[in-house]
């Protein structure tokens, strides 16, 4: 059972995230009626699966919003803005009660909320519910205003318990709506040694006396609808239940003629022509109106239906299963055994190699493609859409604009891009620090936008896309900008740098980033304490990532984040640096040029000329182990650094090279200059460089090797 606990509250998280988007497109519209719609559905989901599972005060709380809901979609009650913001409250009450369904302090909680929804349904109009018995001599049992008869047939898949579903609650549902003649079936049953305890064989038909209309019962069957055979068909548009042995009939129909609708619907002909006019209940606001039309009605209803319409119950189409939920812990586990195939199938090509046999050495290669298309069928199944973090990214906007008396849109394109699910786990943190900052320093108040010939409203656009063997999220707003002139003061007054610095745009955007830094004058609980642009960079740079800052005062800012699509498994460049193996990435890599060591040590400055184009490099014989030992001719591997192209001198390239990456132990976690290590096919251990940590820290070294 816990399990099944487990799967419905990952399925709430779901459903609250829709819920989320549903009510952010409908504050823009409030009159849609799908979405009304949809907010509903999630409202009765959570309602039937939290009582399922044993989430009883959700269950009742969210029946409370249920009912609001219901009442909106039937024009009874008025949404707007503040209806949509409660709701967004009561979403986020029903996140913390997931937590814990039985705490004491939410309980407090949820009747305040309840109390709430109880005012909002007490303003509707409900004299149209004021009901008059009429006395008449004809009527020994009256009918219920609005009722109707429906027929029901519930036959659910022989699996149907393997998700959790107890049919019997469904049954139980539809017992609430009104009176109910149920039948169970059991002529599916098989004899008693063939009986698996684990299926289901039984189905039920239904016989509802309600005021429903059947898109209320269909909501009922909304998580097995797609595994179930489900009939619902009007059997009567009047009461039959209330007529003096009515129920009578209907059940030796039920019962004895193999719950076939037709007979069912000729039996209830003949009921129907039982009642007249006098046996209805009116509401008083009609009864004046509706008293000569009732009964054409009635009469050209009877015309209608004296020959049913032979409505024959088509069996359901094959299902066709085209998603599967795996749980994240299974999805590592996959993640992980391919990385020991990876390890072994590294270990088959050095044997292949040293054994010099034509027929492993053709193994060897099958394997290795193999293993590839293994590798990337498990990567896809860990990527999942940015669109799943980007509604919370919408509800942040609209919570802090509204709070900071701002208007902002977030316009988001490109979110069915993938990442990995660890990757967009760790991104959602520093995303949300860029989207607060865009609010709080870039947005300008409308008045003063206005002022300055721009829209009142304010623009933040969050653009993903792939790059290569990458992933680029660019967050742009149309604010003020950055003010260059106060970001120097403010790093002159910390000593960030020294009067008469020559800085580019790039370095000053830089400053920004750097600990404890903020321009922000006055301390409040959006900004103000220099946490956030550092909070953004070390994540960024923790996921091997890299972070852009431009701006334009007046125009706007830009921040922009290049990620890996995965963190465990890269392709890569195995080289030697001084006789020990390294591992390059491959997403790194510009282009590979030989040049001849002379040309290395004859350079000023460390930039040398290649065809033509100037590339600062780095020497890595010289700086790991200050070695000039080279051969004649050396690797000169060019690598993106921010906007720049960066070349890294090593002393032999070996072949390209599928590495897993495993953490570094604790003699090495102080260096910071390498994201993880590696396993060889010969047993070694290679260290997986992070090219933009190399250059970094031997960029701000001042005695680089002409000094």
């Amino acid at each position: 059972m816990e399990d099944f606990r487990k799967l419905f509250f990952d399925e709430a998280q779901d459903l609250l995230s829709k819920l989320e988007e549903s009510l952010l497109l409908l504050e823009d519209d409030f009159e849609k009626k799908d979405l009304i719609n949809e907010v509903f559905r999630i409202m009765h989901s959570l309602k039937g699966s939290g009582a399922m599972f044993g989430f009883s005060n959700l269950s009742k709380f969210t029946h409370n919003l249920e009912t609001l809901y219901d009442e909106i979609r039937s024009d009874t009650i008025t949404l707007n803005s503040e209806i949509i913001t409660f709701t967004m409250q009561c979403g986020d009450h029903i996140s913390k009660l997931l937590e814990n369904d039985d705490d004491d302090e939410l309980l407090k909680v949820t009747d305040d909320l309840k109390t709430y929804i109880d005012n909002l349904l007490k303003k509707t109009d409900t004299t149209s519910h004021q009901l008059v018995e009429d006395k008449s001599k004809h009527s020994e049992i009256t009918t219920k205003s609005g009722n109707k008869v429906l027929y029901i047939k519930f036959e659910p898949n022989e699996d149907i318990f393997n998700d959790g579903t107890n049919p019997l609650y469904l049954v139980d549902e539809l017992i609430d709506f009104g009176e109910t003649i149920v039948k169970l079936n059991y002529n599916n049953l098989p004899d008693f040694y063939d009986i698996n305890p684990e299926k289901c064989y039984l189905s039920w038909t239904i016989l509802l006396s309600t005021n429903k209309d059947k898109r209320d019962i269909s909501d009922v069957f909304i998580f097995v609808e797609d595994e179930s055979n489900i009939v619902i068909e009007v059997l009567s548009d009047k009461d039959l239940f209330s007529l003096k042995n009515s129920v009578s009939i209907l059940k030796h129909e039920l019962f004895n003629n193999h719950t076939n609708f037709i007979n069912l619907k000729t039996a209830a002909i003949t009921l129907e022509e039982q009642l007249s006019e006098t046996d209805i209940i009116i509401p008083i606001d009609q009864k004046s109106e509706i008293k000569e039309e009732n009964k054409t009605t009635v009469e050209s209803n009877k015309k209608e239906i004296t020959k049913p319409v032979n409505q024959a119950v088509t069996n359901p189409q094959p299902i066709n299963i085209d998603t599967v939920k795996v749980s994240s812990i299974k999805l590592d586990s996959l993640i992980n055994l391919v990385s020991e195939l990876i390890t072994t199938q590294a270990r088959l090509v050095t044997i292949a190699h040293n054994n010099r046999s034509n027929e492993l050495s053709a193994l060897s290669e099958d394997f290795q493609h193999l293993t590839r298309q293994f590798r990337d069928i498990a990567f896809d199944m860990r990527l999942i859409p940015i669109e799943t973090i980007v509604v919370k990214f919408k509800r942040l906007v609209r919570d802090l604009s509204k709070s900071m008396g701002k208007k902002v849109n977030l316009v988001a394109v490109g979110t069915e891009t993938e990442l990995d699910k660890n990757i967009i786990s760790a991104l959602s943190d520093p995303i949300m620090h860029i989207i607060r900052n865009a609010i709080d320093h870039g947005i300008e108040l409308p008045e003063t936008r206005k002022k300055n010939n721009k829209p009142e409203t304010g623009t933040i656009y969050f653009d993903a896309k792939y790059s290569g063997t990458s992933i680029i999220i660019q967050i742009k707003d149309d604010g003020a900008g950055i003010n260059t002139a106060k970001v120097l003061q403010k790093a002159l007054a910390n000593d960030l740098i020294q009067l008469g610095d020559d800085l580019t745009n790039e370095q000053i955007f830089n400053l920004l980033m750097l600990p404890g830094f903020s321009t922000s004058e006055v301390v409040t609980n959006i900004s103000g304490r220099g946490v956030g642009m550092d909070v953004v960079r070390k994540k960024i740079l923790d996921l091997h990532g890299e972070v852009n800052i431009t701006s334009e005062e007046g125009v706007g800012t830009s921040v922009k984040l290049k990620l890996p699509l995965t963190l465990s498994i890269i392709d890569g460049l195995l080289v030697t640096i001084n006789n020990e193996s390294f591992i390059i990435p491959l997403s790194s890599v510009v282009q590979i040029y030989q040049v001849n060591e002379k040309k290395i040590r004859n350079s000023v400055n460390n930039i040398i000329d290649i065809e033509g184009v100037q590339f600062p490099f780095v020497n890595l014989p010289k700086k790991f182990d200050n070695s000039s030992a080279f051969n004649q001719v050396i690797h000169f591997i060019t690598v993106s650094y921010h906007n720049k192209t960066v070349g890294l001198v090593v002393n032999e390239l070996i072949s390209e090279y599928q590495a897993v990456l495993k953490p570094i132990g604790s003699i090495q976690q102080n260096n910071e200059l390498f994201a993880g290590a590696t396993i060889l096919g010969d047993g070694k251990i290679a260290f997986v460089m992070d090219t933009n940590k190399v250059i970094d820290f031997y960029s701000d070294q001042k005695n680089d090797e002409h000094e």
